[in-house]
């Protein structure tokens, strides 16, 4: 696992500072359907769908392949790994309905890997062309080692949300 993490880690630095240019706000706005409006507004929605960058980026810069299908948002072929990006707050909520999407994924080997990232200056409007992002590789693991189960059936890496599901906490 390390090994992914290292390379990950040296994509996003030599990524760095990434500037908004119209090819991104093109893809997401073509792929903004991937983010469910469940009641949210449009900015609400573009704002959940600008976590696109670190996929389009990785892609530009041939650092990954690029997914086609939604299972996975991209690959890094060397690793054999099939990459779930995921930026956070302070945690990674997962509803049930998500959490049976990704155990299905992982039995099928459709899912290998989550990457959690941190917005540098999280941004607080949709982004634009000339704006500029950063983001912080917080860590990278295994997606059947995260939703590991117990014996008993409960997760060994989740905890019960005060909600309906889960959630995990990445750690540096």
């Amino acid at each position: 696992m390390n090994s992914l993490f290292n390379y990950l880690q040296k994509c996003n630095d030599f990524l760095g500072k990434i500037t908004i240019d119209q090819a991104f706000i093109d893809y997401r706005n073509q792929m903004k359907w991937k983010f469910k409006a469940n009641g949210r507004d449009e900015n609400t929605r573009l704002m959940h769908a600008d976590c696109l960058i670190l996929e389009y980026a990785m892609i530009q810069s041939a650092f990954a392949t690029e997914s086609y299908c939604k299972e996975f948002d991209y690959e890094v072929r060397m690793y054999n790994a099939k990459v779930d990006a995921k930026i956070f707050d302070q945690w990674f909520n997962i509803s049930l309905d998500k959490l049976k999407w990704y155990l299905m994924n992982i039995e099928k080997g459709l899912l290998t890997h989550f990457a959690f990232y941190r917005w540098v200056n999280k941004p607080t409007k949709p982004l634009e062309v000339g704006d500029v992002v950063q983001l912080e590789l917080i860590q990278v693991r295994s997606a059947k080692d995260l939703m590991e189960r117990l014996e008993d059936g409960s997760f060994k890496n989740l905890s019960t949300s005060q909600w309906d599901g889960y959630y995990y906490i990445p750690k540096k």
